[in-house]
């Protein structure tokens, strides 16, 4: 898994592309549970295929169908603080540098205590 290489290059000193790429992690586990609202026999609506090819975590999860379990967990003060860290990464970082502790902050908020892939990975069924 993504996040698993991410944290291979977050040891290995690679910072910035710990950064991309577990950002990344969280963005193909919400398009996980995106994709699972598809059925095989239909085509799925347009519009909404359309809004997936976001980048916007905040946004993914709302089309994910977790917009109200994403605000009822925020009331978990760890949950939240992670969430407000993971949210904020971009597709743009794969162009910009990150420092040792940005990265360290973001693999700690996807799979550290009350971690967000767990989180997601929970709502997968």
């Amino acid at each position: 898994m993504h996040a698993d290489d991410a944290k291979l290059l977050l040891d290995s000193g690679r910072f910035s592309n710990a950064y991309h790429l577990g950002g990344y992690s969280i963005e193909c586990a919400l398009k996980a549970v995106l994709c699972r609202q598809f059925a095989a026999e239909s085509l799925p609506d347009k519009g909404l295929v359309q809004a997936a090819y976001t980048h916007n975590l905040t946004e993914l999860a709302s089309l994910a169908g977790l917009a109200k379990a994403l605000k009822q967990s925020k009331e978990n003060e760890n949950f939240s603080v992670n969430w407000s860290i993971v949210s904020s990464w971009s597709e743009a970082s794969r162009y910009q540098p990150a420092s040792e502790p940005e990265a360290l902050d973001l693999i700690c908020a996807i799979d550290g205590d009350d971690g967000i892939l767990e989180w997601i990975k929970s709502h997968w069924q």
